[in-house]
């Protein structure tokens, strides 16, 4: 058996290998290992994504929230408690771009809620439960898509009325 390798010529029968300094994550450079980089690259993308530490079972709810908290901390508005009256203050355009990004949020729940009756339909008949699956993915994105539109909209007009001057008496 002179052209089959022993034992010792296999590469996981052997003793490890000592990787190079600075390769310490198979083939990964630099000072930081692989694991490492990568919890890095996920806390930088949620720190862009959400300021603050989630707390809510679904990412619009912490995007809401982080508007919530944004629209106190620059402008002292309390969001909840003063949306009434912010709806009465503001202008015409704001108030219809408001209403817009609220109709959109609203039509994207409507849409994902439809998805979850059209996926329990498909128990019983499976084209249903596959347009359901469809149209979960599609109002999923939708629902993101609309909540951040809303928060932007929302954090906009609250800084633009709270920053206006007064109108003349």
């Amino acid at each position: 058996m002179a052209g089959v390798p022993g034992p010792a010529a296999h590469p996981v029968a052997g003793p490890p290998l000592d990787p190079a300094p600075g390769d310490r994550q198979g083939g990964r450079t630099g000072p930081r290992g692989g694991h490492e980089l990568r919890a890095a690259r996920l806390d930088a993308r949620r720190a862009r994504a959400a300021p603050l530490r989630p707390t809510s079972p679904t990412w619009s709810g912490d995007r809401l929230r982080a508007a919530e908290q944004s629209a106190r901390v620059e402008t002292g508005t309390d969001l909840p408690g003063e949306w009434t009256r912010l709806l009465l203050e503001v202008p015409d355009a704001s108030r219809a771009a408001l209403g817009e990004a609220r109709d959109a949020y609203q039509a994207a729940c409507e849409a994902l809620v439809w998805s979850v009756a059209f996926t329990a339909v498909g128990i019983w008949w499976w084209p249903a439960g596959l347009g359901g699956i469809v149209l979960w993915l599609v109002s999923w994105r939708s629902l993101r898509r609309a909540a951040d539109g809303l928060c932007h909209t929302a954090e906009a007009v609250v800084a633009l009325q709270r920053t206006a001057p007064p109108p003349p008496a």
